[in-house]
């Protein structure tokens, strides 16, 4: 098994970056830019208050009050005409310091979904680091923090923001030699009676006009508590309207009775095919959410009786008499299907249905879920959760994105560096130990938007949808999207390099052009990389993936799509090893 997973892991990296040269460098928007009002002599720029510690950096970030509020989506005259149709909004972030700090050696770094354009005022500049990384800097004007006086710092940034969620959260400073310091103000809370996310940073929006519109000609009306409840006004509340209902509806439901209930409060007694050793574990899910809302099998339980007949995949019949129930279906998804269907149906006050009688079957083959993991990490138990609920709902695809700009999320072997540094964000300009912050993640690496699904765990995950009748669809960006990829590989590269890592002539990947740019190492890496591979008799001789003209755009199209059937091949291979 494991050598079977490293040759796929290693064909997996391959196939998302053996066109890395051409696809990820050159970015306008990933070089670091500075808006500066005004230049400062080197005089004035070394004007500093003296060093500062680690307690006053910490002191700053626990008492420093940040607010986020939108001006105005409205364009105005200081737009950038050249950049993005003209458009771009006006923010202010406000900063009220709980302590005096003189010093000029520290930065504020916060994510910015929106590319800053320029900013008003002459006592901070912004620098563009990477991505939505943001870098705010006192300039020699910059007069110094005073307890409890508010200093402001108003900027543009490119299109428009038109939702408070729009504005990342947990700022940090930052100061060379020092630990980064999270601004406290800008962590996200929890409502207690919802539990849904709140940003205190940020300020409402109460201008109908500047915040929530793009242009002058803007008509959409905002989806506020007073438009909600005009849309809402022909949702009937009538209960009992929910009665007899399952979701998604069935194609046929015949109601028998709606007096004499059936009761399940005794339990179920399941009747399997006699043809069929594989029944029991093919619907021990559906049974399980059974069992959760209080019908649990037993011997002295209504018997339900299964059997076969013919038809589409996942379709069922679903016949719910007093002297017991019979579910006929043509396979495993039809009979799980008609047990959810009974779960719906359940009276949880009292565990009574209904007698009827259901016939269904999917109306699209494709009912799918997508989850990001990629951007922020989420746990085994989180995607296990989602297929108990996608199961309940009869969906029977799971969109997993596992890779992309901001962290790889899977375990390979041979190449630990993928989740060792391409699945945590920190404070590591270098990166060296860890990507750049993104989305808003902070300084630190042990938060809950990183880590990575160990081999078994992504085993466990594919068994566990299995079960519900659910393929995973495992995804990772390529070649586009792929810097996590590319940045560890980049690191292996260094490491490999160092160690000077003796080749063999049988190689997995030939590199037809060199080209003089970080990008490349990720290539290389891979090379030196399978050598040594090959060497331990890891994995097996492979022909080459990618053949790249030189400096040919044609060449290159035709090399992404090249690694694009790669990859495809490679995820099919990966379920089949993971299947047996």
């Amino acid at each position: 098994m494991n050598k079977r997973f490293a040759a796929t892991s290693i064909l997996v990296a391959l196939g998302l970056t053996a066109c890395s040269d051409v696809q990820v460098e050159n970015q306008p928007r990933n070089q670091v830019q500075e808006y500066q009002v005004q230049k400062s002599s080197a005089a004035e720029t070394s004007a500093v208050a003296g060093a500062l510690t680690q307690t006053q950096l910490q002191q700053l970030g626990d008492t420093l009050a940040v607010t986020y509020r939108v001006v105005t989506n409205i364009p105005d005259e200081q737009c950038n005409k050249a950049l993005a149709d003209g458009r771009c909004f006006v923010a202010e972030i406000d900063f009220v310091p709980g302590v005096n700090l003189a010093s000029h050696d520290w930065a504020i770094y916060f994510s910015q979904m929106r590319p800053v354009q320029s900013i008003e005022g002459n006592e901070f500049t912004i620098t563009h680091i990477k991505g939505d990384l943001y870098r705010i800097s006192p300039t020699a004007a910059f007069t110094g923090f005073n307890q409890g006086v508010k200093k402001t710092l108003r900027f543009r940034s490119e299109l428009w923001q038109l939702a408070e969620t729009d504005a990342m959260p947990n700022y940090y400073l930052a100061a060379e030699h020092l630990a980064p310091v999270l601004i406290a103000s800008t962590q996200v809370s929890q409502d207690t009676e919802t539990r849904l996310e709140l940003r205190p940073y940020v300020e409402s929006y109460t201008d109908m006009v500047k915040q929530y519109r793009r242009t002058e000609t803007d008509k959409l009306a905002p989806a506020d508590a007073a438009q909600l409840f005009i849309t809402n006004q022909s949702v009937s509340e009538n209960a009992a309207l929910a009665v007899n209902t399952i979701i998604p509806t069935p194609q046929k439901v015949q109601l028998h009775s709606s007096d004499k209930s059936v009761s399940l409060t005794s339990g179920i007694k399941l009747e399997y095919q006699k043809d069929n050793p594989e029944q029991p574990a093919q619907v021990a899910a559906a049974l399980a959410r059974l069992a959760r809302l209080g019908v649990a099998e037993s011997t002295r339980g209504l018997a339900v009786k299964l059997v076969s007949q013919d038809g589409a995949e996942g379709s069922y019949r679903l016949d719910i008499q007093q002297s017991g129930i019979v579910i006929a279906a043509s396979d495993a998804a039809g009979y799980s299907y008609a047990l959810s269907s009974l779960a719906s149906l359940l009276d949880i006050q009292n565990l009574n249905v209904n007698a009827m009688t259901i016939e269904d079957s999917p109306r699209y083959p494709f009912r799918g879920m997508h989850i990001d993991v990629a951007r922020n990490f989420h746990s085994t138990q989180l995607i296990l959760d989602l297929l108990d609920q996608m199961a309940a709902y009869k969906l029977n695809k799971l969109h997993l994105h596992m890779a992309d700009d901001e962290g790889w999320r899977l375990e390979i072997d041979g190449l630990p560096e993928l989740t060792d540094i391409g699945s945590k964000r920190c404070h590591d300009l270098e990166e060296n130990t860890c990507l750049l912050p993104q989305l808003g993640s902070g300084p630190f690496a042990d938060t809950s938007v990183n880590g990575f699904y160990s081999k078994q765990d992504y085993i466990n995950i594919v068994k566990y949808a299995e079960a519900r009748q659910i393929q995973v669809i495992p995804s990772m960006d390529m070649p586009g999207h792929s810097r996590a990829a590319i940045k560890s590989m980049e690191l292996r590269f260094r490491k490999l390099q160092a160690q000077e890592v003796e080749g063999t002539t049988n190689t997995l990947v030939q590199v037809v052009a060199s080209v003089d740019k970080p990008s490349s190492n990720a290539v290389k890496s891979l090379d030196a990389g399978a050598r040594q591979l090959q060497v331990e008799g890891k994995i097996p001789q492979l022909s080459n993936i990618c053949y790249p003209i030189p400096r040919t755009p044609r060449s290159i199209r035709q090399c992404s799509i090249t690694t694009t059937i790669h990859l495809t091949f490679v995820w099919s291979r990966l379920i089949t090893l993971l299947k047996k």
